[in-house]
């Protein structure tokens, strides 16, 4: 059952903890999410996580998904314990610097053998490689299966009523992505889908009104809201992830974890590729727990991104 707390304090029980500080955007966050769940069993760690709400993911983790993780309401009051292992601008504004100290640049490796009882890691995207790790999958499908009941049941009515025997799922991210890919990208890939159906999922409405024009048979979810800071935005959000996992192909827009999530959680092949692999970087840094499983879960989704739409 998920505890909402104020401060972990590390000299009650002596317990071993991981507190992780999620950032940025609803996939971004269950991207992190899986990967801390991952890291707090892989060295026997408690997780415990910050998900505050912000100007780019206004929900609360309650807003989405039901409790089983156990949450913190504010930063820890006491930081004389904690040993930071990651920094990211996004992640950690100026308010973290005191809590961070001169430990913020520290490495990934040696994380299991770590001597502070809690770990904090702030992240806006996964980290030691868990992304490749054969339980990222399962995890984030775990995680994802939690959502509120409300949510589940928009899911499986638009589904229900809207979706075709054979639907693909498009996701064309614009926004802070606008340079990215032209719409030529996405029509190409849609065009080889043959008679099946679409559901679209963009930040953008007007682009749904352009790939109607070539595709009358595309739908979407109809969003109250595209402003990442509300939480209905966010909401709306996680029915349309659901929504292209439910889909049988996922065209998608490459780079982008919103893709990578829907695919993740569906387990539906799709023309994209998300990005992160195993760099020299890493395997130098020792910031990867097991290269050997990263390198394979590369290479099973380079196969899968070769696929077509079934």
């Amino acid at each position: 059952m998920m505890k909402t707390m104020a401060r972990v304090d590390d000299e009650a029980d002596g317990q071993r903890r991981l507190v992780v500080f999620p950032c940025c955007g609803l996939c971004n966050r269950i991207q992190v999410v899986a990967c801390a769940t991952l890291l707090a069993a892989d060295t026997n760690r408690e997780l415990f996580v910050n998900w505050l709400p912000r100007h780019d993911c206004g929900a609360a983790y309650e807003d989405i998904f039901l409790p089983g993780v156990r949450t913190l309401a504010e930063l820890p009051a006491d930081t004389a314990s904690y040993s930071s292992v990651q920094r990211h601008p996004a992640v950690a504004p100026e308010k973290y610097a005191a809590f961070l100290g001169a430990r913020a640049n520290e490495r990934f490796g040696g994380i299991s053998k770590d001597p502070g009882r809690t770990l904090a890691v702030f992240s806006c995207h996964q980290f030691l490689g868990y992304f490749h790790d054969p339980r990222f999958g399962p995890t984030v499908r775990e995680l994802c299966s939690q959502v509120r009941p409300d949510i589940a049941q928009v899911v499986h009515e638009f589904r229900t009523r809207w979706f075709a025997p054979r639907t693909v799922g498009v996701h064309i991210r614009r926004g802070d992505w606008r340079s990215q890919r032209g719409l030529d990208f996405y029509f190409e890939s849609m065009r080889q889908a043959g008679d099946a159906g679409f559901f679209v999922s963009t930040d953008e409405p007007e682009i749904f009104d352009a790939v109607r024009q070539h595709f009358p048979n595309a739908v979407r979810y109809p969003a109250t809201s595209f402003q990442r800071g509300d939480a209905g935005a966010v909401r709306d959000a996680m029915v349309d992830v659901l929504l292209l996992a439910s889909t049988s192909y996922l065209i998608g827009t490459p780079g982008s974890s919103f893709s990578a999530i829907a695919q993740t959680i569906g387990d539906i092949p799709g023309n994209f590729d998300y990005g992160y692999s195993m760099s020299k970087r890493d395997l130098l840094l020792g910031n990867l727990r097991n290269p050997v499983k990263v390198l394979w879960g590369r290479v099973r989704r380079q196969l899968r991104m070769r696929a077509k739409p079934a």
